[in-house]
Formats: structure tokens, C-alpha cells, sequence
């Protein structure tokens, strides 16, 4: 069910740290350790879901995509927030 890395994802740097912990309030209820690699400063998630397992995180009706659709005022919003903060520099 979930995969422990050993290793960065994005510079294969072994040296990380546990950054903080998330709750996924909306759809599985779990919890998250978020590590950031001290290299490169990519955040992750570790242990993170298995290819086989990810899909269950996002077959949810409320769940909010990364598509440009938008199918009430709460997907609106949100992507306005997503655009501004993205935008910030």
C-alpha cells in the first residue's frame, strides 16, 4: 500500500528530513509526513502511496483537479488561489 524512499526523488540525495506532518481532511483522513531533501530542497511525501494505490486518493467527486475545468464556486476559487500563488514570486 505505501512505498518508503530510501532516496530523493527529483537528486537521489539520501540525506532528508521529516519536514512536517499533513492531514488529508477531504478524502482519506490520513495522515502525511512531508521530508525535505537538504540537497535540493524538493518536499516530499514519505512513504508515499504505491503506483497500484494513488488513484484511490483522487476518485472522489469532491476532489479538485489540476485541469482547467471548473465545476462550482469552490473549484473557482480555488484556482484563482492556486494562479495568485503560483504567480508570486
Amino acid at each position: 500500500m505505501y512505498e518508503r524512499l530510501t532516496k530523493c526523488p527529483l537528486c537521489k540525495s539520501e540525506q532528508f528530513i521529516n519536514h512536517l506532518v499533513v492531514k488529508d481532511h477531504a478524502i482519506s483522513k490520513e495522515s502525511f509526513i512531508i521530508c525535505e531533501c537538504q540537497n535540493c530542497k524538493v518536499w516530499f511525501t514519505n512513504p508515499r502511496p504505491t503506483e497500484e494505490n494513488i488513484a484511490t486518493y483522487y476518485d472522489n467527486p469532491s476532489y479538485i483537479s489540476h485541469q482547467d475545468k471548473s465545476k462550482n464556486i469552490t473549484d473557482l476559487v480555488y484556482k484563482a488561489v492556486r494562479k495568485y500563488t503560483l504567480n508570486q514570486n
